[in-house]
């Protein structure tokens, strides 16, 4: 029931920033399936989806591409579900995607990218030494903010959440009142909505390593936004929940002048993990702090 998370948090510079953080959460037994799976509805076990629906024939030359950065044809999308049942918060937490890198590691959460399970997660991967998965990126809370005066919604509204957490008696950010449709196609794609912009995030494991891809495209709407970005890091095994702790170490290593690359090692026990933003503007500020009380439906159920 209870996580604990710390965050290392950037301040907006430009048009896209970023926010460094931590936070905490982990499980039993982490599922291992093909690249592209999801969950069949009332089920308790993951079912693969064939890849018929892809063209991964162009790419461009280079070792151990990723469909998010080859030129890959995608004819449909694998699943499709709209506003209307994603809206059906107790059946749409119950909907979960998993992304695996081939080397028994993997990322996974539900359509709504809120966390039901310890062992969700969006860098979750054993390492040398051990064989036991440690989520090492549990999530990301992510909010869009106008750069000006001119509101984004229709009651005056001047930034938007596109993450999704639950806590005792309320859900924070409330990321699902802009959600407008969530895909396979073929990894995660949601696809949030203001006014006429709509702003899509994109996730992916790439194969034959421990590393994830998470990209965000604006399309629409006139006027330039800001997106912002806490990671929050959990470094702890998956079946297991961490709390507030003295032996953390919040200290951030950054790459460059522009800080868009960082470096992290919460924990001397266990190895350190990179971000890094793809990005003409925008940069890291670090503002670690905890993620308290985050509750898990699933374990909850459990007991």
């Amino acid at each position: 029931r209870n996580a604990a998370g710390t965050g290392a948090a950037p301040r907006p510079r430009a048009r896209r920033a970023a926010r460094a953080g931590l936070e905490d959460g982990r499980t039993r037994g982490a599922p291992q399936g093909p690249d592209s799976t999801h969950r069949g509805p009332g089920s308790d076990r993951w079912i693969p989806i064939p890849a018929t629906a892809c063209d991964y024939n162009r790419r461009t030359p280079g070792p151990n591409l990723s469909p998010l950065v080859t030129e890959t044809l995608v004819t449909q999308p694998l699943l499709t579900i709209e506003r209307e049942r994603l809206l059906e918060l107790d059946l749409a937490l119950t909907r979960e995607w998993l992304e695996t890198d081939g080397l028994g590691g993997y990322a996974s959460s539900t359509v709504l990218q809120c966390p039901t399970r310890r062992y969700h997660g969006l860098l979750v991967s054993p390492f040398p030494g051990t064989d036991k998965r440690h989520v090492f990126l549990a999530r990301l809370e992510e909010s869009v903010h106008a750069l000006d005066e001119t509101p984004l919604g229709p009651a005056g509204e001047g930034h938007f959440p596109l993450s999704m957490a639950r806590y005792p008696g309320t859900w924070h950010p409330r990321g699902h009142a802009t959600l407008e449709r969530f895909e396979l196609a073929p990894f995660p794609v949601s696809t949030h909505r203001f006014g006429e912009a709509r702003v899509t995030r994109a996730i992916q494991m790439t194969r034959g390593s421990p590393t994830g891809l998470v990209r965000y495209t604006l399309k629409g709407g006139e006027d330039e936004l800001e997106l912002r970005v806490r990671p929050l890091l959990a470094f702890r095994e998956a079946d297991a929940l961490t709390f507030e702790n003295v032996d953390l170490n919040p200290e951030v290593r950054y790459f460059g002048a522009a800080r868009r690359a960082l470096m992290v090692r919460p924990y001397s026990g266990l190895p350190p993990m990179a971000l890094a933003l793809d990005a003409r503007e925008g940069a890291f500020e670090g503002d670690p702090v905890w993620y308290r009380d985050i509750e898990y439906k699933v374990e909850r159920a459990r007991g």
